[in-house]
């Protein structure tokens, strides 16, 4: 087997950098190829993974945080090749969702395994997603980190460190949302979600499923700070306890959720954001999904699951 592996040496703290010549050999030593290319600058892993994508490689395999793995993934959309990932990231957020292996050597052996699954991708103005977007503090708070070097000296602490400053220097424009089938709705902060996790812990979209052909949309109603703190500690806590229930936080009017195959959602003021924990634009943006569009490498349980149910 040939494998195309596209990385970030900055990802993680400079993990990558120092776990790139071990993943090639540990696949040197079952008798697979691996050819690398390190990224340099943003936009790189997308063009090294469409050239890799008609290239003959068996799989491409996309080491770094979630926004690598954005770009990988957008690079070989319309490929048959399977994506595979290694989480050497910050947040790793889909690699916890669908419960990678922590140990380097684990997860070589479930790429090399190569079981798949076809997940959805969500689509924010002709931009690819696997995991969600965000319009809102989110974004806001993404953009302080953006550039300064935090994340690298931080790593996690840096999100934490920003979400303070955006929480006290933040505005909550309203922003407006309309689904394909013409509901309306509007709040301080949206998140459009394919997977059910949002940074780590939290789980604003507890029944999303990046295999069922449709987004998770989550409205926060209320505005303002106090409204804002209890919307976070409340749903921790509750993500903590179990991610897999949706309750209203205390206080707070009733949040609204909704699954859909597309929606707009605009603002009368500048909004920033994200995609797969990378900022974006601003608003408006036009929301789709595509099913099944990726092959995906993953876990034995998950493919398992999938298609036990798909047989039922």
């Amino acid at each position: 087997m040939k494998y195309l592996l596209i990385a970030n040496p900055v990802s993680g703290g400079g993990l990558a950098r120092r776990q790139i010549n071990t993943v090639v050999k540990i696949f040197e030593r079952h008798g697979h190829k691996v050819d690398v290319r390190i990224t340099r600058a943003p936009g790189d892993a997308e063009v090294y993974a469409r050239w890799g994508a008609s290239a003959g490689y068996d799989a491409i395999i996309g080491g770094g945080g979630d926004g690598t793995i954005n770009e990988v993934l957008n690079g070989m959309y319309g490929s048959d090749r399977p994506l595979a990932i290694i989480p050497w990231g910050t947040g790793n957020v889909f690699a916890k969702e669908m419960r990678f292996p922590r140990k380097l050597g684990a997860l070589c052996r479930m790429i090399m395994k190569g079981e798949t699954r076809r997940l959805d991708l969500g689509v924010a103005n002709g931009r690819r997603f696997l995991l969600m977007a965000g319009a809102g503090m989110d974004g806001y708070t993404l953009r302080a980190i953006k550039g300064q070097g935090l994340k690298k000296r931080l790593g996690t602490f840096a999100y934490a460190m920003a979400a303070i400053k955006a929480f006290a220097d933040y505005r909550y424009p309203e922003i407006q949302i309309e689904l394909a089938d013409g509901r309306r709705d509007s709040g301080s902060f949206v998140l459009i979600s394919n997977t059910r996790v949002y940074g780590n812990v939290f789980s604003f979209t507890p029944r999303a499923d990046p295999s069922d052909g449709l987004l998770d949309v989550f409205v926060f109603r209320e505005t303002g700070r106090w409204n804002t703190l209890i919307l976070a500690l409340r749903y921790l806590g509750i993500s903590l306890i179990d991610p897999n229930v949706a309750r209203t936080p205390l206080g707070l009017k009733e949040d609204r959720l909704y699954r859909c195959t597309g929606l707009t959602v605009r603002s009368s003021r500048e909004v920033v954001s994200q995609v797969d924990g990378e900022v974006y634009c601003g608003l408006p943006l036009e929301f789709s999904v595509i099913p099944s569009a990726l092959n995906v490498i993953l876990p034995h349980r998950f493919v398992w699951t999938a298609s036990r149910s798909e047989r039922a």
